[in-house]
């Protein structure tokens, strides 16, 4: 089984992700570099820590907020940049995925809440009222 990969290098990132991914429109360039955000979006992704666990250094010295990353993270989500980065990349190691073996995990499996009428909740139905005449 291989590692999982965290950190991407730029040559990697220009070639095969930055293609995919949305850009600011109006000349806006960003302090920090798009596959510094992308490595540390990953690296959330994979490690599962909070948004302000995330911490990248500036070249500069200065530390970028999370809250840039997490802004980033959510436009490329919504306009299908990140599923656009996820589908060529399976078209590029579709050749080496080996479907034989999957491992399935239930925890992100719909729990059905409720359950079936039972005894003590028919009982609990209202009762029809009783006229006196």
């Amino acid at each position: 089984m291989g590692k999982i990969v965290t950190k991407i290098t730029p040559e990697t990132f220009k070639k095969h992700i930055e293609p995919y991914l949305s850009k600011a429109r109006r000349g806006y360039v960003s302090r920090i570099g798009l596959e510094k955000i992308f490595n540390a979006i990953v690296y959330k992704l994979v490690t599962g820590c909070q948004w302000k666990e995330i911490k990248i250094e500036e070249e500069g010295g200065k530390r970028v907020s999370y809250q840039a990353i997490y802004w980033h993270y959510r436009k490329w989500s919504k306009d299908g940049s990140l599923k656009r980065v996820w589908e060529k990349s399976l078209e590029v190691i579709e050749e080496q995925l080996d479907l034989s073996e999957l491992n399935l995990d239930g925890s992100h499996t719909i729990a059905k809440k409720g359950a079936k009428a039972s005894a003590t909740k028919v009982e609990k139905r209202q009762r029809q009222p009783i006229f006196c005449q």
